[in-house]
């Protein structure tokens, strides 16, 4: 479980300084090598996007309709139905990629 919020926490820090990932899976992730064995570091920022207008905190207007990005296995609903990405689907993403892992059942 260590990994897990590990990669939470990665999630979590990209969203705070104004960024969205959209594209969270196991692939998305590696484990450091020598002095940083127990670190885990988020890869492929190629689709993130910019959440927030300039440096505020203030969140963008969601566009009306967007084309489908990321990886079909772990893309959020509102990806899959063309609806502009928020944080919460990262989040959403990141649940299905801890559900692969750990092997829980949650509901549809």
């Amino acid at each position: 479980m260590q990994a897990a919020y590990q990669t939470l926490q990665a999630i979590g820090d990209l969203h705070e300084v104004g960024y969205l990932h959209r594209d969270i899976k196991p692939q998305n992730f590696a484990v450091g090598l020598g002095e940083e064995e127990k670190m885990i570091f988020m890869l492929d920022f190629g689709i993130a996007r910019k959440y927030t207008v300039g440096n505020t905190k203030q969140v963008k207007v969601p566009r009306l309709q967007v084309k489908f990005l990321g990886t079909l296995r772990f893309a959020s609903r509102a990806c899959h139905n063309g609806i502009e990405q928020g944080r919460k689907d990262d989040l959403e993403t990141w649940v299905y990629m801890v559900r692969l892992r750990t092997r829980m059942e949650i509901p549809p």
